[in-house]
């Protein structure tokens, strides 16, 4: 494979150069690698007619066994302060064999002039060349032509060409670790050593990740587009065009994908995207993380109700670390908006309100104590709901000074902090996310609120030791949330490292795709910047080649167990990147992994919380299942109350009691056939366990984490059970039992069929429809049917 593009050197110099000063003969020795050329008595060399009159009589010279060297070489003083420390000197004038296409070594005549187009191409080149060695090291020779010939530049073109490559390193995540100057035949020319320091970089550069949700028309493209340009808004969507991606969405003004924007923030806090440099055109992703010690990517998801789906999947994959709610001050909280407060909710993350449009507030300008009438009741609202029990008794508060942004911050720390050591004790009472909720009042037309709000996207703790995405030394586990195609480049996957580190060159597990398809790690980009290695809780893009299957993987003789491999797929072919674009939910995974070999789940059982439904849900019911990554139709196969769930696993654990079987068994026919026993309005008595029959749950209690609506038939509501034979004979609960055993367990009759109302909770086991998903124990789930209807945690798994 080629170095990409052109050489950005002149034309070599011709090997019989005359030298301007002629010189005595010198006698020369040669090497292995290339004619070294070397000078006895020479004085040291200067820029001009003594440097390239000891050179060029030096070039003529016949070889000889002796070893001379230039004396008293030293190195110019322009380059010694231009990179103090790193320069080293020495008299030899080195002629090297021609360049080679691949390897570690570059040659460059000079560096010397660069536009913005040609630095982002050398270090795209640089970028190869230290992918050619494990060790991420490279050697830049400048001053020397294609074909090897020293010809040597002047001090200033050494000086500004060392400077343009610590530039282009720069952006590739590398650094100059060594200079050797040397005398070349009109000049100088030098020897640099580059390597990579990204793991530095990349373990101390924060990454976040911030969803942006709303009812439609509140402003969320606008703000992010204010955001990232720093220019207001002209109050007719200026401001979002930066934002969107589509013609119909520049033309409609609504969402309808998920994209990404990209903030950086130095040390001090700055905007790094508000410098002037990149203000005057569209900066590249690199050089806004080149110059940034924190990133913060904001998805900028749709508010229409026609697309849920996708705001739904865009949270659920991309699982950012805080949800930004945006409230139109003028409409308030309006359907949509309860429903992505909902979802934020259901997957105890943290939030951010931004009550925005507050300049047009009922047509009145804003007063600075939050008078305005509309604005008020707005800001009203978002108290009741976010202090509500169903909301987790947040406390809102409204950011009006830094010294408040400071004092959010502190609030989000302690609040994360708790959780974490909650999820540590597995007995400790756990909150949906922290109860901390900073508030905002802004305007991206008159700028009023969004100094505060820089402050503290610049500022805000990260949520990674919260969200378990500490586990660096775990098998490797790569989420894939989108694909696509780039010409040269083939199919580019992205997604979020979920577990371990990933790097270039990894042999991993792609799936599943009717199996497991082994595949190697050809390149990677972390937040737009090529990088070596991807670390635990970062988000990136990859490109990967399938591997060839060993005559040893396509057999079936005994050893340890296998993943089913699939050796006909190719991620580059055109019917492979068809199906990776219909496809939601694949995963990487180190293709090393013994313990717990990779497999698809068919079946899971999870703990479920109906939120609203218009008559409840049965066995049958099939919504979409949401799961990270993951979306896909499944069945409701069984409802098993939480406490039969619970007595079930003690009986399977072997430590049950007698009265712990006894509730296992399933429920015989009442009496005389009747139909469950009613109240005087009609309605199904149920056994709620921990309240009377029928009895409502209390009004404090939060519908979304209650257990009061669990509909058990294993609960004894003091009916008189019966057995009978065909024949309607009595008989004995033995002999029921072992017919019900030789039946392979006896079958729940139609009028005792298990449901879940809004508000219950019980155990689920669902069953994807079309093919099985890779889920793990402990992910959390949305499932809906046009709007989300309830939420829960995976508890089991069965894998095929």
């Amino acid at each position: 494979m080629a170095a990409p593009g052109p050489r950005g050197g002149a034309m070599p110099l011709p090997e019989s150069l005359e030298p301007a000063v002629a010189a005595p003969t010198i006698p020369t020795i040669p090497t292995p690698t290339g004619e070294i050329l070397e000078t006895a008595t020479a004085p040291a060399p200067t820029v001009g007619a003594v440097a390239t009159g000891t050179a060029a009589a030096a070039a003529t010279a016949a070889p000889s066994a002796a070893e001379v060297t230039v004396a008293d070489f030293v190195a110019p003083p322009e380059v010694l302060a231009a990179l103090p420390g790193l320069v080293l000197a020495e008299g030899r004038v080195v002629r090297r064999p021609i360049e080679v296409e691949h390897g570690c070594t570059e040659y460059k005549l000079r560096l010397n002039g660069l536009s913005a187009d040609r630095v982002t191409h050398l270090a795209t080149q640089l970028n190869w060349r230290l992918n050619e060695t494990e060790a991420q090291r490279a050697t830049y020779h400048l001053g020397v032509a294609d074909n090897g010939t020293p010809a040597g530049i002047t001090v200033a073109e050494l000086v500004e060409s060392l400077e343009s490559l610590c530039r282009i390193g720069a952006l590739v995540d590398a650094a100059i670790t060594q200079v050797t100057v040397r005398p070349g035949l009109d000049g100088y020319t030098c020897e640099v050593a580059v390597a990579r320091n990204e793991l530095a970089r990349l373990t101390s550069m924060e990454s976040l990740r911030m969803g942006a949700v709303g009812e439609e028309g509140s402003g969320k493209s606008t703000l992010i587009g204010v955001l990232a340009s720093g220019t207001l808004d002209d109050a007719r969507g200026l401001a979002r065009m930066k934002v969107l991606r589509h013609n119909h969405e520049v033309e409609s003004g609504r969402t309808s994908s998920i994209s990404a924007t990209l903030l950086g923030f130095d040390g001090d806090g700055q905007v790094v995207n508000h410098r002037k440099s990149l203000l005057a055109r569209k900066p590249l992703q690199a050089e806004i993380v080149r110059d940034s010690d924190r990133v913060l990517t904001v998805f900028d998801c749709a508010g229409h109700e026609k697309y849920l789906k996708t705001t739904v999947f865009g949270i659920s994959a991309n699982d950012p670390d805080y949800i930004l709610l945006v409230i139109d001050a003028n409409r308030g909280i309006q359907k949509m908006t309860r429903e992505h407060l909902g979802v934020a909710l259901a997957l105890q993350l943290p939030l951010v309100v931004v009550i925005t449009k507050c300049d047009v507030a009922d047509g009145q300008a804003a007063a600075p104590d939050g008078s305005n009438p509309r604005l008020a009741r707005t800001w009203a609202q978002v108290q009741r709901i976010l202090r509500s029990p169903a909301a987790g008794n947040r406390k809102c508060l409204l950011v009006r000074s830094y010294d408040d942004v400071a004092g959010a911050c502190r609030a989000l720390r302690n609040d994360l902090a708790e959780a974490a050591a909650a999820a540590a004790d597995d007995a400790a009472e756990t909150r949906a996310g922290p109860g901390a909720v900073p508030c905002f009042h802004v305007s991206n037309v008159t700028g009023a609120g969004l100094g505060f709000l820089r402050a503290f996207l610049a500022q805000c703790p990260h949520t990674r030791a919260y969200k378990g995405f500490d586990r660096a030394e775990a098998g490797l586990e790569v989420r894939l949330e989108d694909v696509f195609h780039v010409e040269g480049e083939g199919t580019v996957f992205s997604g979020s490292v979920r577990a371990g580190a990933i790097e270039v060159n990894d042999k991993l597990l792609l799936g599943p795709l009717d199996g497991w398809v082994r595949v190697c790690v050809q390149s990677i980009h972390v937040n737009g910047v090529p990088s070596r290695r991807a670390l635990c809780g970062q988000a990136l893009t990859l490109t990967l080649s399938a591997v060839p299957a060993k005559a040893s993987e396509r057999g079936s003789g005994a050893g340890p167990p296998r993943p089913k491999l699939n050796h006909s797929f190719d991620p580059n072919s055109r019917r492979g990147l068809k199906l990776l674009r219909a496809r939601k939910g694949l995963v990487l995974l180190d293709a090393r992994r013994q313990a717990d070999m990779p497999s698809g789940v068919r079946e899971f059982d999870a703990e479920v919380v109906l939120l609203h439904h218009p008559n409840g849900i049965v066995s049958g019911y099939e919504p979409v299942i949401h799961a990270e990554s993951v979306q896909q139709s499944a069945r409701l196969v069984e409802i098993i109350p939480v406490e039969t769930y619970e007595k079930r696993k003690r009986a399977l654990s072997g430590g049950s009691a007698d009265e712990d079987v006894a509730l296992l068994k399933a429920p015989r026919v009442r009496s005389g056939g009747d139909e469950p026993p009613r109240d005087v309005h009609g309605v199904p008595t149920f056994s709620t366990p921990g309240l009377p029959t029928n009895a409502a749950p209390r009004a404090d209690e939060a519908p979304a984490i209650r257990n009061t609506h669990v509909i058990s038939d294993s609960e004894d509501d003091g009916t008189t059970w019966e057995a009978r034979d065909s024949d309607g004979a009595e008989c004995s609960v033995d002999e029921v039992e072992e017919e019900e055993a030789r039946e392979g367990g006896a079958d729940e009759s139609e009028d005792e069929e298990e449901a879940i109302l809004p508000g219950g909770k019980a155990i689920c086991r669902f069953r994807f429809k079309f093919r099985p998903e890779f889920v793990v124990p402990g992910t959390k789930i949305l499932f809906r049917e046009g709007t989300t209807r309830g939420v829960g945690q995976i508890i089991s798994v069965k894998n095929i």
